[in-house]
């Protein structure tokens, strides 16, 4: 019989088996729970019917249905759970997400004559380690696969008083007690978690107080009295925001390039965490998606990373080069500025993140089943905050990073780090400079290529996500080829408008040129295809890895070129487009905060989700409307006062030097 689940799952199996409450008692102490928890099941034997009734409602039922298709998640009734109460004997409804495995209640179930259930799990499991075929998958993510097919995650409802612990004395389930929940769970605010939010509610108020001090000088028609008081101005700030312009040095497609960028991003992370994160009804379905050709805009979506570099580099040149000549012992006294203005460019928006994270306010975001994937961001940040905070946690903590796309910001300020020595050279001596920065281009093609041959490393996708995965995708040194390609890029930009050099097409060599390079970017997103099935040749790893992202940067730098150069048509008018002009502003902002307002969400699913192309494009324009509002508040707030100060501060340095 079924004499450990009887014990606390009480409506599915009082609906398997005759038993009655008293032998569901003596199964559970017999058990070996606690005092405690066997004393609060006893008590419920002589409470209200209804209680007892609430208890077995918002437990699992006795069968998920769906089996065919891979699902094997029920969470039962969260909510009605943490509603269970009785105050006078202080018994409460506690939620614990927990696993079991399929092949064990079924086991455990041979009286109810399951065979063909087993078999249906069976085949299912051996289709999903089937994907070790396929390179867009490594081991550790076919494994995490093959687990979510090999085991049924269950949302239990018991009272108050059991633990983890009880749970697993008597029942084939894993669980921890990080993912129970009763109505007091996050009631009351950790230490850290208040003093993160009391940093926020500051910055609140004095926001407050410079908008109102900027809106009656504004009313008043004068002036303020120091600009440094409206600083934090909603009102001023907003305005910039909003505020969009066109001249002859601005590169104007740059804006649409960010944001369509930017989507993308969060495009990848919306599917990543739907098929990885999200507890899903059609796990089967994950093999015929990534059968489909389609699947490759979203495996491809990394890309959209080497794009950013590619900009990134473009405007450090492109900015440096229209500013004043200077000689090269004033230019290299410059430099510690231009790195401290780096650093603050960056950091306190990024650092109300890391305290977010590393505080613990984050799991107060958002409430449900999965709230206990916000877990490990926590931890990883309360541990390793010093690391994000100086930009080296790409090689020092890639297994727990704080903000885990930061990686990103670490690879972009070390590359900044490094630039000085190729700019200021760069003004004075092009001619020797820009034939080593091509060297330099090379040397990022044979660092991935060498990588990818010898660890036979597909890159693609997921498939980098293997024990090798930090030694490419995080790194600085195999990362910087299209930040070099947009350096030169930059350069020859620069020149051409300062000498007024502008290339022009006749309009069937322009349209030969757009197919060239459109054709080009489709097959950098489709050329990671070949990895479908495992083909075991170390050359096409090395190539893909060593020529993919950089081939992806020299066809972006040439399409830029072609906008700024006035060939871009009406490709050039939409992506200058001023719209694009704003929403680029707060890109920063939204790479910062997207992707814990997915976890959060997620966090907050009470059912168990289905994984379709239009799931994930539905989630996907939700998450991003979301994201678009919020980041306005978090750049007005934790951003553009800080641009505001540093100018003043700076500016007022400077006029005492004079």
């Amino acid at each position: 019989m079924l004499r450990t689940i009887l014990c606390l799952i009480l409506c599915i199996h009082c609906a398997l088996s005759d038993l009655n409450l008293r032998q569901l008692i003596v199964n559970a102490k017999d058990g070996g729970v606690s005092a405690e928890c066997y004393t609060q099941f006893k008590e419920m034997a002589g409470m209200d019917a209804l209680f007892f009734m609430r208890m077995i409602d918002a437990n699992p039922g006795p069968k998920i249905s769906g089996l065919l298709e891979g699902n094997f998640n029920d969470l039962g009734a969260y909510d009605e759970c943490l509603s269970i109460a009785d105050d006078s004997k202080e018994i409460y409804g506690k939620y614990c997400l927990t696993s079991i495995s399929l092949s064990e209640i079924v086991s455990s179930h041979k009286n109810l004559k399951l065979d063909h259930t087993l078999e249906v799990i069976q085949n299912l499991k051996e289709k999903m380690e089937n994907l070790t075929e396929t390179r867009l998958f490594d081991t550790e993510i076919i494994g995490q696969m093959s687990k979510l097919a090999s085991r049924s995650h269950l949302g239990i409802c018991i009272p108050n008083a059991c633990t983890d612990l009880d749970i697993q004395k008597v029942l084939p389930l894993l669980v921890d007690e990080s993912n129970c929940y009763t109505k007091f769970t996050n009631q009351t605010m950790d230490a850290g978690a208040i003093i993160a939010l009391s940093t926020i509610y500051i910055i609140l108020v004095i926001a407050f107080c410079s908008t109102s001090y900027d809106i009656i000088c504004f009313m008043s028609a004068t002036k303020p009295r120091y600009h440094i008081l409206v600083a934090f101005s909603f009102y001023t700030n907003g305005m910039k925001l909003l505020k969009h312009s066109i001249n002859a040095d601005q590169l104007g497609c740059l804006h649409g390039i960010k944001t369509i960028s930017m989507m993308w991003v969060i495009l990848g992370h919306t599917y990543l965490n739907l098929m990885l994160v999200a507890p899903i009804d059609n796990i089967s379905y994950l093999t015929d998606w990534l059968d489909d050709l389609a699947s490759m805009f979203i495996l491809s979506a990394t890309l959209s990373v080497d794009t950013f570099f590619t900009v990134g580099g473009l405007l450090t040149v492109y900015v440096f080069m229209k500013s004043e000549t200077t000689t090269m012992k004033e230019s290299f006294k410059m430099v510690p500025m231009l790195y401290l203005h780096r650093y603050l460019r960056l950091t306190p928006a990024y650092a109300i993140m890391v305290l977010a994270y590393g505080s613990g306010l984050i799991k107060y975001m958002s409430d449900g089943p999965m709230l206990g994937i916000l877990n490990g961001s926590i931890e990883s940040c309360a541990k390793n905050w010093w690391s994000a905070l100086l930009y080296l946690q790409n090689y020092s903590t890639t297994s727990g990073m704080c903000v885990g796309q930061s990686w990103y910001l670490s690879v972009d300020f070390q590359l900044f780090l490094l630039t000085p020595f190729i700019l200021i050279p760069l003004k004075r001596w092009p001619k020797y400079v820009l034939p080593s920065m091509a060297v330099l281009g090379v040397i990022g093609i044979a660092i991935p290529f060498y990588i990818g041959y010898s660890d036979n490393l597909a890159g693609i996708g997921l498939g980098m996500m293997s024990p090798d995965f930090p030694n490419y995708y995080y790194s600085t040194h195999t990362r910087f080829t299209p930040y070099i390609v947009g350096m030169i890029l930059g350069y020859y930009i620069h020149k051409m408008k300062k000498l007024q050099r502008i290339p022009k097409f006749n309009r069937g060599t322009l349209s030969l040129l757009w197919i060239i390079l459109v054709g080009g970017l489709l097959f950098c997103i489709f050329d990671g295809m070949k990895f479908t099935k495992d083909t075991g040749n170390k050359w096409l790893d090395g190539l893909y890895l060593g020529f993919n992202r950089t081939l992806w940067s020299v066809i972006l730098s040439f399409i830029i070129l072609l906008c700024c150069t006035g060939n871009g048509g009406v490709i050039n008018i939409f992506m200058s487009h001023p719209v694009f002009q704003v929403v680029s502003k707060l890109s920063y902002s939204m790479y910062l905060i997207h992707y814990i307002i997915i976890l959060a969400v997620t966090a907050s699913f009470r059912n168990v989700q289905h994984f379709s192309n239009f799931i994930a494009l539905f989630q996907f324009c939700s998450l991003f409307s979301i994201v678009l509002i919020l980041s306005v508040m978090f750049t007005l707030l934790f951003e553009s006062p800080i641009i505001i100060i540093e100018k003043i501060v700076f500016h007022s340095r400077n006029e005492r030097k004079l």
